[in-house]
């Protein structure tokens, strides 16, 4: 197939996906009203709760750290992890390091690990402000 032919093909699906979103939203608009005021609701009842709970947690964290061990309750764990030094290298100045010297290459050079990324396709299909005409 030829990139002309491939781009025309494109464009005639982008469209029909476009279309076939824009029926699918306009069929869900009453639900997801109904969804978001559902979800307002459960937003307005949860908050005194959450709020408390982001007390009380930052409250157990702060003891956990002063105790600096883990603790299994009746109502849960508290896990405690020491903190630890994290390595991070400038991979293209070790691979320059390599090029000019082959005795560090040697020496190094099996430590490393890549992996390849797949090529993706990310679609986004605009809806907002159209509408389709049912003919």
């Amino acid at each position: 197939m030829e990139s002309i032919e491939i781009e025309l093909e494109l464009t005639k699906l982008m469209q029909e996906l476009q279309q076939n979103t824009i029926v699918l939203e306009t069929a869900l608009a009453p639900f997801t009203r109904l969804i978001e005021n559902i979800n307002n609701d459960i937003e307005q009842v949860s908050k005194p709760f959450n709020e408390k709970s982001v007390k009380i947690q930052k409250r157990i964290t702060e003891l956990a750290l002063i105790r600096k061990e883990s603790l299994k309750t009746g109502s849960g764990n508290i896990t405690y992890v020491s903190g630890a030094v994290r390595r991070n290298w400038d991979l293209d100045a070790l691979d320059e390091i390599c090029d000019e010297d082959e005795y560090v290459k040697e020496k190094i050079w099996n430590l490393r690990d890549e992996k390849e990324g797949k090529p993706q396709v990310r679609i986004n299909v605009e809806t907002k402000g159209k509408s389709v005409i049912d003919i």
